[in-house]
């Protein structure tokens, strides 16, 4: 793990996200060589769009759920 951020519940995930990631960016050099994100539905829209825009990398949200639970989903990649 490089970097982790605590959010309120009320903050917009993707939002959020891009401006972490910039943030964090700047100063962990292995972050430039990332090429694919896997991510959840919550993350797919604004933050898929600025990390193509912005560093070229591929955005992939897991379509499949191997494992099924009561209050959760096991995907394969994530």
């Amino acid at each position: 793990m490089l970097a982790s951020r605590v959010r309120p519940a009320h903050a917009v995930d993707g939002a959020a996200a891009i401006a972490f990631w910039d943030e964090v960016t700047a100063t962990h050099e292995l972050l430039g060589a990332v090429q694919v994100v896997f991510m959840d539905s919550f993350f797919h829209g604004v933050f898929r769009q600025q990390l193509a825009q912005r560093y070229g990398i591929r955005v992939e949200k897991p379509a499949r759920v191997p494992v099924r639970k009561t209050n959760f989903c096991i995907h394969a990649r994530r």
